[in-house]
Formats: structure tokens, C-alpha cells, sequence
């Protein structure tokens, strides 16, 4: 996926705005000299500012300035060029800069309240509380907007919504839905239909308060399931063409995808087909009642993923109201080429923690990450070199250019000359980078294969439910297909999400493999899809399928010192 631009706003702290007494006053190098100002990805909100403001940002202007910004460091160091590379900065900034959106950040909870009772300003122009998001609440931030741009820039975030009753902290996260880094997609062809919601009883260890030690007796208990929860389908010919548009040169299996009240993951998946060859009908029931040509619709979205449906009377109604306020559709991050899915990773603590082993598998599952310490410690050139190249390593292009974005003169001089790596400077740099990397092995952060991929919950499941079938799937019970894993010849694999919380969420499962599994799952090669039958999602610390990854592997250690 190509990446998302980035643009720069002030970042204060509330303790800073209250001792300039609520007026701060400098340009934008004085916050940049304060460490002041942080980048941001482009999302709704900002690019509705720039059409507010009329802010003079241009795709190809910049990249014109960038290009010239990067000549002339190749250039002699003269005060010519200088005064050009300043010059070309300062249009740069002028691209770059949003001064009317600011970030604040609390050092204590409940100090907003002072914010909203004095306001302030900078430069003279008073700033509002916006928004505060769910990841905004996180960091003790909240997002500020000059007050003579609020009124538009909140009824563009509304985008016509009805007021219906909530709760605050929703409507919090929901409005700031807008905040999140997008690239543009294609708006869809869209349905909505209700979430599938079931019942059922299964066998839990259930805690209970004991004194002194909780209380744990296994027992059979309802649960409520949402099967489905922040996950839709997209047929694979727009997954193509949103591909295309985000700058991929393969289909992704899954997207991240937003727009006003909308969030969640889309898989991939043929449900036209579906609708043709299984269900034998092609007319889906959305939320409002209405019905549905699945020929006429890109997208299948489930009613958890709309979060705002109520605000509207209809979908159409929906549609019409980000026509006019101006929404785009967006994607935040797609599923990796299968080819290019990262095999080997750091595990945390939270997952050795959990694992029940002595100390020949404590050795063992220690082994691959001590091998590579050694490894690049005893003076094997090649290893070395690639450890202290990091993402440099992987640069498919240029290689005099990848040479030249290196920093450190010492990795230059190896490269060139690589007896150098006897040397005692050399030597010692490489030993000291390396500590760092043993004391967070020691902390548990150790080398095993793994992959970490967007979680689907079975999607012929979903299309059953869609069309008025009993969603059963193709997965049994305490099995998953994963294409990757099925390809490595694993026939069970460990699932974990961070934070895990019991021992019981090292979630072992079942490779499941076939032809029929492999025909309709032909579009997800790079995803994890569990069952719709068992407790998977409370098993991957209450997981969702709104965006969710889980870190797999089918490490023997995992598997054995799973309790």
C-alpha cells in the first residue's frame, strides 16, 4: 500500500498552554525548536480543513520541491544553494503545515476542564475542543480546532446524522472516525445488513471471587456471540480496482475501510458467485427492511460496522448526506502479498509469560534468537552487515542509492572494505548496538517464526447468513484456514492477541486444508479465518474482525507449553 502523506500540526500539553497563560504566541520553527510539532497522516478532517481554509496543498507541487529539495543536497555546501534549500523548506512547510488543527495532551486526567473554561489561543487565534477519539483517550489527548472554522468542520464530521440517544464516549469515537489516516478509494456499491447474533452454551472455566484466591470451577454457560462483528465483504473485482487505487500491484485479501460512522474490515470474497451457484437467489434484506439486488451492490457490509445507523432513515439517505457534506471513502491499511508476508518476528513477554515450560523448552525456545546473537557477534560478515543495514537490507532499488540514505560512516567503510570487520572500532560499534537487542531478548522479546494477520471469521458462513441459510461454514470447530500456514505444511498453529489476560489464550487450532476451502477461500491467501462454532474470538482476548491481527505460529514450544 502506497504511503499515506503526512502532514505536520503543533502538539502541546495542557501545563504548557496554561503557563503562557492560555496565549501562545511563535512561528512554526519556535515549535519545531520546542519539539512542538508532530506529523500526522492525511484522514477526513484534515483534508475538509484544507477546503475550508483553502490551504494551498498540491500532490505534484510538492513532490516538485521535494525533488529539488533532494538535489540540491547533493550539491556543494555554499551559501547559494543554502539560501535555495531554505527557501525551498519554507515552500514545503507552506504545503505541509496545518496551523488550524492542534493536538493537546494532559499529563493528569480531568485537566481538559480548564481548557474548555479558558480556551486559548496561538498567534491571536482562539482554538475549541474537536474531537476525542478512542486513540486519542489513550494518550490523554484531545484534538483543538481554531473556533472560526469549527461550525463547518463539526457539520462536516455529523455529516447530516439524526440525534439519536448514546452513549458519550461512543458518540466520542464515532466523530473522530474522521481522524484516521486514509488513502482514497472508490466509493462502493454498498448494503448493510443485520449482525449475526447467536446463543449458545459452552464449557467455560468460570471465575468467581474466593478469599483469598479467586474461584475457578468449570461449568456449561450461555453466551451471546456476534459472529460477524466489524467485518463485510467486498467481491473481488473492487478489491482490484481498490488495489489499484492504493497502490498495490496484487488483490488484497482484506481492507480496513472508513468513512462517516463507518469502520471495519472488508474480505475478499466472490458472494455474486455465491449467490449464484449456492444460495440460488440473489436478493439480500439490509437493515431498513429494503431489499437488495446483489448484482447491484461492490460491498456487503454487517450492521456493527455502521455505527451510526439509526441517524439515518435509510441508506440512500446516507449516501446523499456524504455527497453533500463531502466524504470520501478510505482505506487505513490492506492485507500483505502473500509473498511478501513477514515470517519471522519478536514475540512480548505477555506471550512467553502464559506458556507452561521447563528449562529444555525455555532452551529451546530461546535457541533461534541466541544463534542469531552469536551469529552476528562472532564476526560473520554477512550476518553483521545485514543486522546493522536494517530496513536499508530490504531496498529493492538503487543500490548506490540505498548507499548513500546510510548515515554512519562505519557501515559505508564495511561495505566498501570488508576486512574492516576486524577491526576493533568496528568491532565494538557492533557489539554495543547488540546489548540492546540482548536485553530485550532477555525482557522477552525473542526471534521465532511467526506472522501476524488480519483475522476473518469464516466469510461462506456470512454469505449463508446473508441469504437466509443457517451460517455453518466450511471451518469445523477447533479448526482455521490460514493459506500461508497450510503451505508451511502446518498442521496446528498457535493464536495469540495482545494483551492476553489468561494462560488460556494461547489459542491452539487446527490447520484445515482442502480443495473446496481452497476454491472459495482463493481471495484471502494472506488472512487467518477462524470458525464460526467454538469460542475463537473470546480465545484471541475478545477479538473482533473489525481490523484485528493476530500473531500465529506453529513454534513446538507454543504448542506444548500452551495450558
Amino acid at each position: 500500500m502506497k504511503k499515506i502523506q503526512q502532514f505536520y500540526i503543533v502538539s502541546l500539553t495542557e501545563s504548557r498552554i496554561r503557563n503562557s497563560g492560555y496565549e501562545i504566541n511563535g512561528s512554526l520553527q519556535d515549535f519545531r525548536r520546542n519539539e512542538e510539532v508532530v506529523a500526522l497522516a492525511d484522514n477526513e478532517c484534515l483534508r475538509e480543513i484544507r477546503r475550508i481554509t483553502n490551504h494551498p496543498y498540491d500532490a505534484e507541487m510538492l513532490n516538485s520541491f521535494l525533488k529539488a529539495k533532494k538535489n540540491i543536497r547533493k550539491r556543494a555546501k555554499t551559501p547559494q544553494n543554502a539560501t535555495m534549500a531554505s527557501e525551498i523548506n519554507r515552500k514545503i512547510d507552506e504545503q505541509l503545515f496545518i496551523p488550524e488543527f492542534v493536538t493537546v495532551q494532559t499529563e493528569e486526567k480531568g485537566k481538559y476542564g480548564s481548557l474548555n473554561r479558558h480556551s486559548f489561543t496561538i498567534n491571536g487565534e482562539r482554538y475549541v475542543r474537536l474531537m476525542c477519539g478512542a486513540g486519542h483517550a489513550r494518550t490523554n489527548r484531545a484534538m483543538f480546532v481554531q473556533k472560526r472554522i469549527f461550525k463547518k468542520l463539526d457539520e462536516f464530521l455529523r455529516c447530516g446524522c439524526a440525534d439519536i440517544e448514546i452513549i458519550w464516549a461512543k458518540w466520542n469515537a464515532y466523530y473522530a472516525l474522521g481522524s484516521s489516516s486514509t488513502a482514497i478509494v472508490s466509493e462502493p456499491r454498498a448494503v448493510v445488513i443485520k449482525d449475526c447474533e447467536v446463543e449458545r452454551t459452552h464449557l467455560v472455566d468460570f471465575v468467581t471471587h474466593g478469599d483469598p484466591q479467586p474461584v475457578i470451577s468449570r461449568e456449561e454457560k450461555k453466551l451471546k456471540f456476534n459472529l460477524f462483528d466489524g467485518m463485510g465483504l467486498i467481491s473481488p473485482s473492487l478489491a482490484a480496482k481498490w488495489g489499484e487505487e492504493v497502490g498495490c500491484d496484487y488483490v488484497p485479501s482484506a481492507f480496513v475501510v472508513r468513512c462517516a460512522f463507518v469502520k471495519g474490515l472488508v474480505a475478499t470474497f466472490d458472494f455474486h458467485r455465491f449467490a449464484k451457484e449456492v444460495a440460488g437467489k440473489n436478493i439480500l434484506t439490509d437493515i431498513y427492511g429494503n431489499e437488495v439486488d446483489v448484482n447491484d451492490i461492490d460491498i456487503i457490509l454487517t450492521e456493527s460496522q455502521f455505527k451510526l445507523n439509526k441517524g439515518y432513515i435509510n441508506w440512500q439517505s446516507y449516501i446523499e448526506n456524504t455527497h453533500k457534506y463531502g466524504w470520501n471513502w478510505g482505506v487505513t491499511k490492506c492485507a500483505d502479498k502473500p509473498s511478501e508476508i513477514k515470517r519471522c518476528m519478536r514475540t512480548n513477554y505477555q506471550f512467553l509469560q502464559v506458556l507452561d515450560l521447563d528449562d529444555d523448552g525455555i532452551e529451546k525456545l530461546c535457541s533461534q534468537t541466541v544463534d542469531w546473537i552469536q551469529g552476528v557477534a562472532s564476526g560473520k560478515y554477512e550476518q553483521a552487515l545485514l543486522y546493522i543495514l536494517g530496513s536499508i537490507a530490504d531496498c529493492d532499488g538503487d543500490p548506490l542509492e540505498a548507499f548513500n540514505r546510510i548515515q554512519e560512516p562505519f557501515i559505508k567503510s564495511l561495505i566498501v572494505n570488508p576486512l574492516l570487520m576486524k577491526d576493533p572500532y568496528i568491532r565494538k560499534r557492533i557489539a554495543d548496538s547488540l546489548y540492546k537487542r540482548i536485553r530485550e531478548a532477555c525482557m522477552g522479546r525473542l526471534i521465532i517464526d511467526c506472522t501476524y494477520q488480519f483475522l476473518v471469521s469464516d466469510p461462506y458462513a456470512l454469505c449463508e447468513y446473508a441469504f437466509g441459510m443457517t451460517p455453518n461454514g466450511l471451518i469445523k470447530e477447533h479448526e482455521c484456514y490460514n493459506a500461508h500456514w497450510a503451505a508451511a505444511g502446518a498442521k496446528e498453529v498457535c493464536a495469540l492477541r495482545s494483551p492476553l489476560t489468561w494462560r488460556s489464550e494461547v489459542h491452539g487450532v487446527s490447520v484445515f486444508d482442502g480443495e473446496k476451502a481452497r476454491d472459495w477461500y482463493q481471495y484471502l491467501d494472506s488472512c487467518h479465518i477462524q470458525n464460526v462454532h467454538g469460542l475463537d474470538s473470546m480465545l484471541n482476548s475478545g477479538s473482533d474482525m473489525d481490523g484485528d491481527c493476530l500473531f500465529i505460529t506453529n513454534n513446538e514450544q507454543f504448542l506444548k507449553g500452551r495450558c
